[in-house]
């Protein structure tokens, strides 16, 4: 495999190899609902002219709860947060970072310590000047708060935060961390006012919802925030006031009701995250004035497996269920061709980079044929490896038998699981799929719903009581940090989506992804390639698909839709919205 082509967001030289390499997919458009919405909210390459008038009204549809605390539990990114508050960075196309309330950044790898300078002359919406006390007060104050965003990512790697002078602040951190500055982007770090905060008896359970104080570029102006939210223009914003005077984000109850209200023309568009309903596109085909773009996403649906138990510990019997499963069906039928089966692993999504496939159980190419297998040739090699593993039908009822219980199990019962998804109808669907694949095996797969928090919860249980967990996770653009951060410690419960929960401890490939950490150049580019081959062999998780992005938007109100990706290939999801903003502009 050729060196060089793995993203290290910190290694500049790494940006113009990618930069190089040739798409072969066409990118377009929008990534996922709120990740539209920094498009919307966040002017920062351009300001309004002097004499410029500024006008008009986006409304965009919202349905999940509004939360404006603290807390931000993980999942929860509402446009609310987006309009009014800023972070300390910036994501570009091409992956990098760039300044948003921070102008610069310095990493010191003797003392593990982050120097952040911050931009001079921000004011928060009632005036008041904005300067590092904000930023150590939202970290500090965050930490004590059990489950909040800014625990997770800010704190567990901080030892210390020192405030050097009204716009400069260090983080001093626990171990040598280079990538640790990708935890200050958006989603993870908005700051808050620490003269408003303070003052709240328990920040904890402070809602902020009476007249929230932001640095952002759009202030709120009315609302309950249940039904709707309306902001208007920040004419003092530090980036320049945006050319759109307000912003209306209206509550729905589902998607079917935000599709009406699209072709009515009460609301402008609609992105991924909520485009759910992907049958529905094509209704939208017709209409003059609405118009449909796609994008690949950042995000990816895997089986997940309890390695604590057998058989599911044993690497040949997660190698039969990688072969036996369908992906390009599920991506046909459910995603309505708005997916693509998973090319690599470990869980690199093509907009993250121009993904090269790596050869792994139920992927890749036949060598003997050179095309990709056949339905007939997955099953077959599925069966091939659990006949050789001995598991066999031995009482004619179609399902096999082998080792079930704990690890070592000598007890045999029927190869029979059950699979829990959360409620999400895709992902109904994929388990229908899922189940009727693996029945094909010999397999039995009995799928139960339940809500996500008690999904979660039962998985970063330490009695481990549960069999396989079907679901999506978004990766973020750093994805090699991320991987890292989710695997190398097979210790850490801390979260669902960490190496404890499924057991995965495997020293080789973890020490790798720890290295992976500090290094760059080629020395990355090995280490990556290395832990990409190992995952690929021992398969902890099986890779589904990645899901494209849907949104579709009307121009009759607002014009400028600007959704041209600005690197090739685009190697994130999250086009430059900033830019997309400033061309937005009142028909």
């Amino acid at each position: 495999m050729e060196r060089g082509r793995y993203l290290n967001p910190f290694d500049t030289s790494n940006f113009k190899k990618e930069a190089a390499l040739k798409t072969k997919r066409l990118h377009l458009c929008f990534a996922s609902f709120l990740v539209f919405l920094t498009m919307i909210i966040v002017p920062f390459l351009a300001c309004c002219e002097p004499g410029e008038v500024i006008g008009g009204r986006l409304t965009i549809p919202v349905i999940e709860t509004p939360n404006l605390t603290l807390l931000k539990p993980a999942g929860q990114h509402l446009p609310f947060r987006r309009l009014m508050y800023d972070p300390l960075i910036n994501v570009e196309d091409d992956g990098s970072y760039t300044p948003r309330l921070a102008t610069s950044w310095e990493y010191d790898d003797t003392t593990y310590t982050w120097t952040i300078t911050l931009r001079e002359g921000v004011k928060w919406h009632d005036g008041v000047d904005f300067t590092a006390a904000d930023v150590k007060f939202t970290y500090e104050t965050a930490m004590d708060i059990p489950g909040s965003m800014y625990q997770n990512m800010w704190g567990q790697d901080v030892e210390e935060c020192t405030i050097v002078d009204d716009h400069t602040i260090e983080f001093k951190l626990k171990e040598n961390l280079r990538g640790w500055i990708a935890n200050l982007k958006e989603e993870r770090a908005e700051i808050v006012p620490k003269h408003i905060w303070e003052q709240q008896e328990d920040p904890a359970t402070y809602l902020n919802l009476d007249n929230p104080i932001g640095t952002g570029p759009f202030k709120f102006k009315e609302g309950d925030f249940l039904t709707y939210a309306l902001f208007e223009d920040n004419p003092d914003y530090w980036g320049g006031a945006p050319h759109i005077a307000e912003v209306l984000c209206k509550v729905y109850a589902n998607i079917d009701a935000q599709i009406l209200a699209l072709k009515s023309g009460e609301i402008d568009c609609i992105t991924g995250k909520a485009m759910t309903s992907l049958a529905s596109v094509a209704s939208f085909i017709a209409d003059p004035n609405i118009h449909v773009a796609l994008r690949d996403a950042n995000r990816y649906d895997s089986l997940r497996i309890n390695l604590y138990h057998s058989p599911n510990n044993v690497k040949e019997f997660r190698h039969a269920l990688s072969w036996a499963i369908d992906r390009q069906e599920i991506c046909d039928t459910v995603y309505y061709g708005y997916a693509q089966p998973a090319q690599q692993v470990p869980f690199v999504p093509p907009a993250l980079r121009d993904a090269e496939a790596i050869a792994w159980p139920g992927g890749g190419i036949n060598p003997a044929t050179g095309e990709k297998y056949t339905d007939a040739e997955r099953i077959a090699k599925a069966n091939d490896i659990l006949d050789d593993l001995g598991w066999l039908d031995t009482d004619d009822d179609g399902y096999r038998e082998g080792p079930m219980g704990l690890p070592g199990a000598t007890t045999t019962a029927k190869l029979s699981f059950v699979m829990q998804i959360g409620p999400t109808p895709s992902h109904a669907r994929s388990a229908e799929i899922v189940q009727d694949n693996l029945a094909d095996i010999g397999i039995e797969v009995i799928v139960t719903t339940s809500t996500f928090t008690t999904i979660f919860n039962k998985l970063k249980n330490v009695a481990h009581d549960w069999d396989w967990y079907l679901g999506g996770h978004g990766q973020p653009i750093d994805w090699y940090i991320g991987l890292a951060g989710y695997f190398n410690d097979p210790t850490d419960m801390s979260s669902a989506f960490m190496a404890g929960p499924i057991g995965f401890d495997y020293p080789l490939v973890q020490d790798k992804m720890t290295a992976s950490l500090t290094a760059s150049g080629a020395t990355f580019d090995t280490l990556v390639e290395d832990i990409q081959e190992l995952w690929a062999d021992y398969l902890p998780l099986i890779p589904l698909h990645t899901t494209l992005v849907v949104a579709v938007y009307r121009d009759d109100n607002l014009t400028g839709w600007d959704l041209e990706v600005q690197t090739d290939p685009p190697l994130f999801v999250e086009p430059d919205f900033y830019r997309v903003l400033l061309k937005l502009r009142q028909a």
